[in-house]
Formats: structure tokens, sequence, C-alpha cells
């Protein structure tokens, strides 16, 4: 049995923006990558956000809610607060222009917790290796810090963070036991 508190239909997937040309259509969750399967899931809440810099404190205070009633622990909580902050600002920054909406999937089920970020952008970017490193002292560095300490965060908590390239867009997903 499959309980999804609240909803009736898989999560919609950020389509691409109108102003993007000759993008094909947005494809279902299904056509992107596999989704959990239903028999897995007993919690699966999802929320669409304009990509504008007020949806980073909003999905913040979205997660913030839901997690404590799922009763996650307060530090893996922290971990998911910190991994979302910083998904959807990188959604935000880099996507914004070819993304209508962002897609955040929080999934529960057979022990491990999934959070997903889903933007139009069709750039996928390369995660660090497991176990790699990161200059974090390099000056001239203008980015890639965020997905580091994102995936550094993810493994200390024995997760892990996959890029998974859709028809159109991508999917960052964090899976994590509870």
């Amino acid at each position: 049995m499959c309980v999804v508190p609240l909803l009736a239909t898989p999560p919609p997937r950020p389509s691409p923006s109108p102003a993007s040309p000759a993008s094909p259509p947005a494809s279902p969750p299904t056509d992107q990558h596999p989704g959990p399967r239903c028999a897995e899931v007993y919690r699966l809440v999802w929320w669409t956000l304009d990509p504008a810099a007020a949806a980073v404190p909003e999905v913040r205070r979205l997660l913030a809610e839901v997690l404590p009633t799922w009763r996650i622990a307060a530090e893996l909580a922290d971990t998911l607060l910190l991994a979302a902050s910083e998904l959807v600002t990188n959604a935000v920054t880099h996507a914004a222009g070819v993304t209508a909406q962002i897609g955040v999937t929080l999934g529960l089920g057979r022990g491990r917790l999934q959070l997903e970020v889903s933007d139009s952008h069709p750039h996928c970017p390369p995660l660090p290796p497991r176990g790699g490193t990161h200059a974090l002292d390099d000056a001239e560095a203008e980015g890639g810090r965020g997905l580091w300490i994102v995936h550094t965060a993810v493994t200390a908590a024995d997760g892990r963070l996959d890029v998974l390239p859709g028809r159109v867009g991508k999917t960052l997903r964090i899976r994590v036991p509870v």
C-alpha cells in the first residue's frame, strides 16, 4: 500500500521557460529518471518554486516543517536543510533563465530519505569523486564549493549525491539512511 499524504498525483517536473527556444516539452518524472516505486515510499511531498532568490528560504521553511513530523533526527535534518539550500541556490543561480519552476521532492521509505531538486537547465554539474578533496583555499575559484560541501555532508551522513540527467534538465538527488 502506498500512502502519500495529501497528494494524489506524481510531482510535476519543471518545464522550460517560455523564453527557452526550441525546447522539447517537459516529460513526466518517469521519463527523467526512475523515481521511488510506490511500494517503497510511504511518505512523499513535493513543491514547485519560482526560480528566484526567495525560493531558498521558502524551501528551508517547508522542509523544516515536514522533517520533524517525519521524526527525522535533528542532525540529519540540518544536513538536508544545508543541502536543499545549496541545490536550490544553484538552480536559481544557474538555471533561472531556462527554468520556469524548480521542483523539490522529499520522500521517506525503506529506511532512507530522498531529496531531489530538479530544473530545466541541461548542464549536469560534475560531482567530486567519492572520498575526494577540494581546494577550498583556492582564492581564484569562483564556484564549486557549495556542491563539494553538500557532497561532503551527505557522505558524512552515509548517503550519496547523484546527478540524474533528464530529457529536459536534470535532477540532483540525495539519499541518506534514517
